[in-house]
Parts: C-alpha cells; structure tokens; sequence
C-alpha cells in the first residue's frame, strides 16, 4: 500500500483568542492611561487614586479570569497574578473594602472553572493534558478548586491586612511625632516673633536718642566722644537689620503658597530693578554686577513679587558682599524647556565642601564668610529657601573656595509652552558651571 502523505498541521487553534487577549489588554491598559491622568491633574473631583486602583482591579480580574480559561486553568499559573492585585488592595484600602475585593478576585478566578464545570464553557489546554477537561467532567474536583482558591486568597489577605495594620500603626505614630515636631518649631517662631518684636522698639529708641546725641541737640560733643556716639548708632543699624531680617524669616516660615497672591511675573524686570541697587552696593567696593540682556517676550513666572524680590535682593547682596574688591558679579534669566532658570554668580571668597550643606541653615556662617564680613546675619540663604519653597522652586549651590559662587534657581514656568531661549556661550554671562551641583534644596 502506498505510504500516506503528511498532511500540513492545522492552524494552531489558540491563535485567534490569544489575539483577542491581546486586544483586551491593549485596550484597557489605554484606557487606564487615560483615566490616571485626570486622577493625577485632580480633576475628577472625589474621584481620587484609592477609586481609580478599584477600577483597574475590577479590569484586571476580568482579563486574568479570561486569561487564566484561554491557559488551562490549572496547567499555568496565571491564577497566582490576583494574589499581587490583592497585596495592593489590603495596603491601600480599609480591612473591609479590601476583603470585599479578595472575594471578588477569588469568584472572578473561579469562574472559568465554574463555567467549564456547567458546560458553559469547552476545556482547553495549552499542554494538550487531561487536566482541565478531568476538572471540569468532575463536580468535587471543581469544588476542591474552587474551595481552595477561596482559602489561598483569603490567607493572602489575612497576612497582609496583618502587615497593613502594622504599618498604618507606625505610620499614626510619625504622623504625631511630626505634628508634634511642628507644634514644637511653630512655638519656636512665634517666641522668636514676641521676642525680637518686644526688642525692637527699645532698639529704637535708642536709636532715636543716640543720633539726638550725635546731631547736637544734647549741646556739643567732643571728637572723641562723637565718634563712639556714631559707632553705637552703626550698631543700632546692625540691629534693626537683623532684627527686621529674624521677623522676615520667621513669617516666611509661617506661611504656606495658598496664603500668597501670585500672579504671572516677567522674572527679567525684577531681576533688572534689583540689579540696578546691587550696584549701587557694590560701587563702593569697586565690584561690578552685570545682567544678560532681557529675553524677547520675558521670563514669565508664577509667583508673589515681594517675595521675588526678596529672593534676588539676598542672592545679589551675598554675591557684592562676599566678592572682592574689583570683582565681578554675573546675573541671568533663561527660558528652559522645564521652566524659568535664575543664575547669580561671584567670583568671591567661595564655599568650602564642608559647608556647604549647612548654608540653608538659620545663622550659619562659614569661617571664610565670618573672616570676610564679620557683621553678616547668616539669615540671607535661609530666606531664599523659604521664597523657593513657597514659589515650588529648586535651588542649587555649585562653590570652588578662592573662585566664587554660583546659585541657580529653576522655576516652573507660567506659559509651559514658551520656546527656551538660546543658551549662552561658554563664559558668557549667566553661564552656570557644568557638573552636578553639591548643595540644593526643594
């Protein structure tokens, strides 16, 4: 007898339902993406992140469900992806919400052995084994199934509803250590208020009298007597200088962005107004502050003038005062894909490495900054960190001891769609250093 040709396998007959899974997934993954992003802007009102997990997971199980039919049931172990949906769940939900989703899970994961035991639906195999079709053909194996998926969710759940409670716990107790913590530096700013407040009007009266002294009114002083006269009245500046810069502080600390008005701001014509006092400072010492020129359409930010202001004023006095005589302080806005940058750069006394994570603090002082400017306050940076934390700025310090200084501020941009401006040519000025930078804050 002839011998009979090998006929060409038929087509693999999972192809079209793998396909079909396919589809599924890409269509509900795109449409969680596009749910997650007004979840993230806050526009979807209560709707917030704890719903939007609620409905992925919903998704999810039925996709698995259907997964875990189209792969065996008990051949793969697909079943085993729910118990990470309700990991997330008892972690982000109450212990009652997220017992009713591990039972939800554990009938969603059921259902295709439930269906193939009804004859809902056909056994399949992806292994070509008898294994869904004995579980399917047998009433008690099915129930078995079913019971024991039950029980291993629920086992999931328990555990990690133990592990939750857990956390939560430690969570309540730092959430009280840091209001307490709160409590603590709120008390500390509002002593620090009654008190510099309580001194600063004897300090001025002082004042007051100390120049009646030195203009004559108390009749004729001699030299030597004018001149002591006229140092405690220097003193009395220093004071109220710092006295004013301590309650500056101390209401920067108290307040939060919602408190502020901000309006769009072109950073470029403050920076100029600033600019022109900053050299009015400087001139004295020789010290010359120049500024790139103003950017076609600005440098618009979002932010409260008085406290831009603020931040400049500091930025452009600590680069005069900390320059040498005869040098050079360098200031720029740029307009950057992400935003707006601010750059202040000296070629002063620098920073040593050791100090430089500790500049943002009250009163710090370095060595080399207390040997050159003995009457600094160390509040200037600290104040410039509180403007930055209110407008949702960073900031950053890149310093060589003995070259200078170089701050960069980079703020979120009021128009997100202006061009970034052309950057500037190397040692140009404004150019920022390259590499990372050693101190910054957020």
């Amino acid at each position: 007898p002839q011998q009979a040709q090998p006929r060409e396998s038929p087509p693999h007959p999972h192809l079209p339902a793998h396909l079909v899974q396919q589809l599924v997934l890409a269509v509900t993954n795109a449409a969680h993406t596009a749910l997650l992003r007004p979840v993230r802007a806050r526009r979807l009102g209560s709707f917030g992140p704890r719903a939007f997990l609620v409905v992925q997971s919903l998704g999810d199980f039925a996709v698995l469900a259907w997964l875990s039919y189209l792969t065996g049931v008990i051949e793969t172990p697909i079943t085993a992806l729910f118990l990470a949906h309700i990991s997330l769940l008892t972690l982000h939900l109450s212990s009652r919400r997220s017992l009713g989703m591990t039972l939800l899970a554990a009938s969603f994961a059921s259902l295709p052995v439930l269906f193939m035991e009804r004859g809902l639906l056909a056994p399949r195999s992806i292994l070509g084994s008898d294994l869904p079709r004995q579980l399917a053909a047998s009433p008690p194996l099915a129930t078995v199934w079913i019971g024991a998926t039950f029980g291993v969710f629920l086992t999931c759940w328990y555990l990690v509803a133990q592990l939750a409670g857990g956390l939560r716990a430690r969570e309540r107790a730092l959430q009280e250590d840091y209001d307490r913590v709160r409590a603590m530096a709120d008390q500390k700013v509002r002593a620090t208020l009654r008190a510099t407040h309580e001194l600063k009007a004897p300090l001025a009266a002082i004042k007051s009298y100390v120049f009646a002294l030195r203009d004559g009114y108390a009749g004729d002083l001699p030299p030597t007597a004018r001149t002591v006269v006229e140092r405690i009245g220097d003193r009395c500046d220093l004071l109220m200088t710092r006295i004013s810069q301590i309650i500056h502080l101390a209401n920067l600390k108290t307040l939060q962005p919602a408190q502020l008005t901000f309006e769009e701001l072109d950073l470029a014509r403050i920076l100029g107004d600033e600019a022109a006092e900053a050299r009015v400072r400087g001139a004295a010492r020789e010290v010359r502050v120049e500024v790139a020129p103003p950017l076609p359409g600005g440098a618009w930010v979002r932010g409260h003038e008085a406290s831009l202001r603020t931040l400049l004023s500091n930025l452009l006095e600590n680069a005069v005062q900390y320059s040498r005589e005869g040098g050079r302080v360098r200031a720029s806005v740029a307009r950057t894909g992400e935003g707006v940058r601010l750059v202040v750069a000296d070629e002063g006394i620098g920073i040593e490495p050791e100090a430089l994570d500790r500049i943002f603090e009250d009163h710090f002082r370095s060595d080399a900054a207390v040997e050159h400017n003995p009457n600094g306050s160390g509040l200037g940076m600290a104040i410039v960190a509180e403007v930055v934390r209110l407008h949702d700025a960073d900031i950053a310090v890149d310093s060589r001891p003995g070259r200078g200084t170089t701050v960069t501020v980079r703020f979120p941009a009021a128009h997100p769609a202006a061009p970034p401006s052309p950057e500037p040519a190397a040692g140009s000025e404004g150019d920022a250093p390259d590499g990372p930078h050693p101190a910054d804050r957020r």
